[in-house]
């Protein structure tokens, strides 16, 4: 007697409906246009380094390529972020 063959996972556009679907270019119309207006910040007056990591955590959220570049963006900024020097006890005296 032959084993049964194992089902294979559905590919993963046709395991997603049409829903899914539409949601994915929702977020990927909208966090372009986020990341879009984040970059003209960078030369333009506005917050760029609130809004570019806020449109790649959206984008992320369906692109693995975003996720990447999310977590670089958070790494950039925290080398950004000053380092606190512990205060000296002669400070105090």
């Amino acid at each position: 007697m032959t084993k049964p063959k194992e089902s294979q996972p559905a590919p993963p556009s046709a395991s997603r409906g049409f829903g899914h679907r539409l949601r994915r270019l929702g977020v990927l119309v909208l966090g372009s246009v986020l990341l879009a207006a984040g970059l003209a910040m960078i030369v333009l007056p506005g917050p760029a380094f609130i809004v570019v990591p806020a449109a790649l955590g959206l984008l992320a959220t369906e692109f693995e390529w975003a996720d990447h570049w999310r977590a670089r963006a958070m790494e950039w900024l925290s080398r950004l972020r000053p380092t606190r020097k512990p205060a000296s006890d002669s400070a105090n005296d």
